[in-house]
């Protein structure tokens, strides 16, 4: 659901935040896996964010590289959207 998808990112960003990066990783994939199954782009926008700020500080930096290449397009898509809305006023 959304509240979990939202609880896992709120954790794997607090993971992050003591350095835990495994713990971090895992709870911010969760994230993204609930996101993109109910289609919540701005939550999967924000938790690719983080998830790639978690895989760079372990070094994984292929890997963040490729979640923040993922996150610009989530965001490019909630940017056309916007602009479609606003266009059909």
């Amino acid at each position: 659901t959304d509240m979990v998808a939202r609880l896992q990112g709120l954790r794997g960003d607090a993971l992050t935040q003591l350095r835990r990066y495994p713990e971090a990783i895992t709870a911010l994939e969760e994230s993204a896996r609930l996101y993109e199954a109910l289609e919540q782009q701005p939550g999967l926008e924000s938790t690719y964010g983080l998830l790639a700020e978690a895989l760079a500080r372990t070094g994984a930096h292929e890997r963040a590289v490729g979640t923040l290449l993922a996150q610009r397009a989530v965001h490019e898509a909630l940017d056309r959207e916007r602009r479609d809305e606003s266009l059909a006023r």
